[in-house]
């Protein structure tokens, strides 16, 4: 009980705090001169709300929403199958701009881990999109860009099922008129209890402290 009133606390204030202005405010004012600017005003914003350390224990598998996967199977979080560690991150597959470079983050971390850490390993990415990232298109792009769904699950879910794992996760994200999302770039890695022991904001050399906290040489508490 104490889990479920944390995650529609977390979600409520996610959805209420007012960052939704902010970032509005940041990609409106960078709008008219770059198509990606809002973009990445957006981001910034979302990032410098969005760094603080885990908190609250709450689980991703008490997170009741259902998701479809890139086969079409309906599932929630806690039907994915677990190991000792997920890694899950929010993106969108049309993205042109910080979700490619997630996507190589998400791949340095693969194969960053020896084959024995890999098997104690889920990789999970949730679209924000999901009016356009459709099953069937998260599997074409699992395969445009390699990924292995042996070992990546792709999910789509109707927006308020995506916002309740953003509150989670604290990934902010916002519309932009050009079709594109600013949105926070956030990796996370949850243990085999659905609870995030790592945070990594930002993209580059964050993979290096992910890596150790999947490896047991450092955990955030």
């Amino acid at each position: 009980m104490y889990r479920r009133h944390s995650i529609v606390a977390l979600v409520a204030v996610a959805l209420f705090s007012g960052c939704g202005e902010r970032l509005e405010s940041a990609a409106s004012d960078n709008a008219g001169a770059d198509p990606h600017a809002a973009h990445a005003a957006a981001a910034t914003a979302a990032e410098t709300e969005t760094t603080q350390s885990p908190g609250d224990r709450v689980s991703l598998f008490d997170l009741q929403g259902e998701w479809t996967d890139q086969s079409g199977r309906r599932v929630r979080l806690a039907d994915i199958p677990r190991r000792p560690f997920m890694v899950v991150t929010m993106l969108y597959t049309h993205c042109t701009v910080s979700c490619p470079r997630i996507l190589v983050d998400l791949k340095r971390i693969e194969g960053g881990l020896s084959s024995e850490l890999l098997k104690n390993v889920r990789f999970v990415i949730a679209s924000i999109n999901p009016d356009r990232d459709t099953p069937e298109r998260l599997l074409e792009w699992a395969k445009e860009v390699q990924l292995d769904t042996a070992r990546f699950t792709l999910l789509s879910a109707p927006d308020p099922t995506v916002r309740e794992l953003a509150a989670v996760l604290r990934v902010r994200y916002l519309p932009e008129p050009n079709g594109e999302f600013g949105h926070t770039n956030r990796i996370v890695v949850v243990n085999a209890d659905g609870e995030v022991v790592h945070w990594q904001a930002g993209l580059g050399e964050g993979t290096k402290q992910t890596l150790a906290a999947i490896s047991g040489s450092q955990r955030e508490r």
